[in-house]
């Protein structure tokens, strides 16, 4: 839990996180690997192909109650990825 935030702050903290990504050259989300890598090949002049060896279509049912524990125990990740994705709508 918490991972993405930690990988830009060791002390989980939000606002530091956020201005280490907001330092980066490029950066995308998951949700758009494809498009992510080929805007990465039109910067760099590379030919880099999206591979998905751990994508799955796979789905487990989780019970709502268990889905909103799971939210709040995730808040401060959330706001992190809520705030990288909006400074990413303003570029």
């Amino acid at each position: 839990m918490l991972n993405q935030l930690y990988m830009y702050s060791s002390n989980f903290d939000i606002n530091e996180a956020v201005k280490r990504v907001s330092e980066l050259s490029y950066y995308f989300f998951i949700d758009d690997f494809d498009n992510g890598i080929n805007q990465i090949n039109k910067q760099t002049g590379l030919n880099l192909e999206p591979i998905h060896i751990r994508k799955s279509d796979n789905s487990v049912p989780i019970a709502e109650e268990s889905m909103a524990k799971l939210r709040g125990m995730l808040d401060d990740e959330y706001e992190f990825i809520g705030r990288i994705r909006e400074m990413q709508n303003t570029q």
